[in-house]
């Protein structure tokens, strides 16, 4: 490491535990006493708070000083489940005989110190290979038949042999542009000269750096219909005529111009000028059939990165009405209750999910949205299962069928549970399990209503990607190139 490196290195090091020091004084000595915490737990409290600090330090600094967010990227993965882990560790901790305060305040500092912790150990997933390997593979697969036709174009001499004129002008400037998309897909796939990886990144993780290095391939393709040889040009026209009689694009005009296109390459009397033009305009068909599928992936990326979002923001509302319940003196058997409910209907979504994913249609590579449909249906499943049981004992049963034992009064007067009164049920009989175990039937079949949504959400995928292979070539095309579905995961 060089030494203006290592003294940096050894300053924010310095820093970090100097800034933890302070903070793991300031949460002893000045918070905990304030929030009147027991004394054996201030150090657990003051040790998990130096840490959280230390470790949200160290990645902000990564994110700043050195231009790195893999970690933030591997925090974004994770994500979604820290809002479970979080209320897991609440309430254990509270099973366990602690205090809600103790519980809540213990329990949201562990699962950020773990979720942090876990993001600086496992950063090196964010990279270009690990993230998405099969898509990064065919990644390279492209690069491999991109390079071979950029050094035939690049050879001494090869400009020169092009007609003279605006012909050669637009080979030159087709070229230079090649160039530059195939240095840069390179770049991003490929270890620098002196042996360093690719950058790893949070775009590695949500899937956008995959699809905009399929949008650099794709233009780098249709700029070879420019240089490349006349066969080639057209047996690539004869892949995209196929791809054009099977997509769902408003073909008519560009099975016209590719047509039209063939004619002219065919024509043995055509002039340089008019193959030039014709293949201006089969490069602008090869462009419509590529943003065509490449509109379709990106809608199932954003549809997955919304799901997850919405996940997050949906568990972290859940804590929060989970802390205000014991904040506002929940007991055990209320707390036990809701979590027997919410886990009967997540275990329920999560087999409905489960069957719904092991469809045949449904097993294709989506960039990780059948894994945010399944893993959303847990929490989704488990808050429909608890709002099921609460709404069905205040709204559809609004007496409740809690009544006491019979009673003798004192004029000798026997009440029998035929003639007491019906009061309405209480929160706390509602998640009583033993006065209400109904309720664990309620939360199955209310655990199941949530995956009509994830259903449509799914029947969408599916219509994309299915919009996306009529618009591939067939097998038995001679071009592989122009399939995009051809390769393991990629982007059409």
């Amino acid at each position: 490491m060089p030494r203006s490196g290592l003294a940096t290195a050894l300053v924010v090091g310095a820093a970090l535990v100097l800034g933890a020091a302070a903070v793991f004084m300031v949460i002893y000595v000045v918070v905990l006493p304030a929030l009147h915490v027991a004394s054996d737990s201030r150090l657990v409290g003051a040790v998990l708070g130096a840490l959280a600090v230390m470790l949200a330090a160290g990645t902000t600094f990564r994110a700043t000083r050195q231009r790195e967010d893999d970690v933030q990227g591997i925090l974004a993965a994770t994500a979604p489940w820290l809002p479970g882990a979080l209320a897991v560790a609440i309430v254990a901790l509270f099973l366990l005989g602690q205090s809600a305060a103790y519980a809540l305040g213990i329990g949201t500092l562990f699962a950020l110190v773990a979720w942090l912790a876990i993001g600086i150990t496992f950063r090196k997933y964010a990279s270009v290979d690990q993230a998405e390997p099969r898509n990064r593979a065919a990644l390279d697969d492209r690069l491999k038949h991109l390079l071979p036709s950029l050094d035939a174009v690049s050879a001494p001499g090869w400009l020169d042999e092009q007609p003279e004129g605006e012909v050669r002008q637009m080979a030159a400037v087709a070229r230079d542009e090649l160039r530059a998309f195939v240095d840069s897909i390179a770049a991003d796939l490929r270890p620098t000269a002196d042996g360093q990886p690719p950058k790893a990144g949070q775009r590695w993780i949500t899937g956008t750096g995959y699809t905009d290095l399929w949008d650099r391939v794709h233009r780098a393709e249709e700029l070879l219909i420019l240089l490349v040889p006349t066969p080639e040009v057209l047996k690539g026209a004869k892949s995209d005529r196929l791809r054009l009689s099977g997509s769902n694009i408003e073909e008519a005009d560009l099975v016209a111009m590719l047509d039209a296109a063939v004619v002219t390459l065919n024509n043995a009397n055509a002039s340089p000028t008019d193959r030039a033009r014709t293949r201006g305009e089969l490069q602008v068909v090869r462009y419509a059939l590529n943003r065509y599928s490449d509109q379709l992936w990106d809608k199932i990326l954003r549809g997955r990165n919304q799901l997850l979002r919405t996940m997050i923001l949906t568990g972290i509302t859940a804590v929060g009405a989970l802390a205000l319940a014991l904040i506002a003196g929940a007991d055990h058997t209320v707390v036990i209750g809701a979590a027997a409910f919410y886990m009967v209907g997540a275990v329920v979504g999560l087999f409905s999910r489960l069957r719904s994913e092991s469809q045949p249609g449904a097993i294709t590579d989506d960039y990780g949205f059948a894994y945010a449909r399944l893993v959303s249906a847990p929490l989704i499943s488990g808050l429909g299962a608890i709002a099921g049981v609460v709404l069905t004992a205040k709204i559809l049963v609004p007496t409740s069928d809690f009544v006491d034992p019979a009673t003798v009064d004192d004029s000798g007067k026997v009440t029998t549970e035929a003639t007491a009164p019906r009061t309405p049920a209480s929160l706390h009989d509602i998640f009583d399990i033993g006065r209400n175990p109904s309720g664990l039937i309620v939360a199955a079949v209310f655990g199941l209503t949530p995956g009509l949504v994830l259903d449509r959400l799914q029947k969408q995928a599916e219509q994309y990607k299915s919009d996306i292979q009529k618009s591939s070539v067939t097998p038995a095309s001679p071009d592989p190139s122009a399939d995009p579905k051809a390769k393991p995961k990629p982007k059409a």
